[in-house]
């Protein structure tokens, strides 16, 4: 049976877990050539890179290897190619407003697979950008400063459910040359009966604000911090905005409070 929104809805249920937490990751210094390359490419604006240099962007070659809970490698797990390549040469890249998104090089799994969702991906992440510059527009100007500052940039990552849950996005701060990604997960955009924009806005304060900032300013990737990030974001915008209870003010106070946060530490490996 193919996943599908019920399946996902009856998962979160059946587990109790808080699903919307997300994996802060540490990473080495590994880096190609053609990453370099693209990474160069990203800073002219709109336009397309080629689906090799994308590939490298999107840390293929890397495997992101957890202690304790493993939320990061599920599609492995369940025997899915992550990786497999869309049948296109080049793969868009946009700017928006201060914001790098890079476009995926590859059909979505575990859901509405086989098919091109960058439109879909890039119309969700904008929608959750604007929701973030309206709120909390301190927040905005924040993270929009040290994504220049580090050039940090936003990817599409297929991630599938392991060990009974699902990251929904992952801060992976990178070396030589220094940069961050924002990892997205692509079931989070494509499922709007579970996820609205105002979801995906709390997991982009989460990354961006509650992990990539604070570490640029203190070096640590703290849970508390990111869930506290989220509690205050969450307080602005209002809790009946969301749509899934994970992201609401009232759940997140209650994570920060009894130290609830994902157990282990991330890191890269060859």
């Amino acid at each position: 049976m193919k996943p599908s929104a019920a399946n996902f809805r009856t998962l979160f249920i059946r587990t109790g877990l808080a699903l919307s937490v997300c994996a802060a990751v540490l990473v080495g210094a590994v880096q190609h050539a053609r990453a370099v390359d693209a990474f160069a490419l990203l800073q002219k604006g709109d336009g397309s890179i080629h689906v090799d240099a994308a590939r490298d962007l999107y840390l293929e070659k890397v495997r992101i290897k957890s202690h304790g809970i493993d939320f990061m490698n599920g599609c492995q797990k369940a025997k899915m190619n992550k990786h497999k390549r869309l049948p296109i040469s080049s793969v868009p890249v946009i700017r928006y407003k201060g914001y790098t998104i890079v476009g995926s090089p590859y059909q979505s799994v575990p859901i509405k697979t086989g098919k091109n969702n960058n439109p879909v991906y890039f119309k969700r992440l904008k929608g959750a950008l604007d929701i973030i510059e309206k709120y909390t527009p301190d927040s905005f100007d924040a993270i929009s400063k040290t994504m220049k500052q580090k050039n940090g940039y936003i990817i599409i990552d297929n991630m599938c459910p392991s060990d009974g849950g699902l990251a929904f996005a992952a801060f992976v701060p990178r070396k030589a040359p220094e940069h961050f990604v924002v990892m997205v997960s692509s079931t989070l955009l494509l499922v709007p009966d579970l996820f609205n924009d105002y979801d995906i806005a709390s997991q982009l304060i989460h990354e961006m604000e509650g992990h990539a900032v604070d570490f640029y300013r203190r070096g640590t990737t703290d849970e508390t911090n990111a869930f506290t990030q989220q509690a205050r974001f969450a307080e602005r915008v209002g809790d009946k905005k969301f749509r899934d209870v994970n992201n609401r003010a009232v759940n997140l106070r209650t994570k920060v409070k009894l130290k609830l946060s994902t157990t282990g530490t991330y890191v890269e490996s060859k």
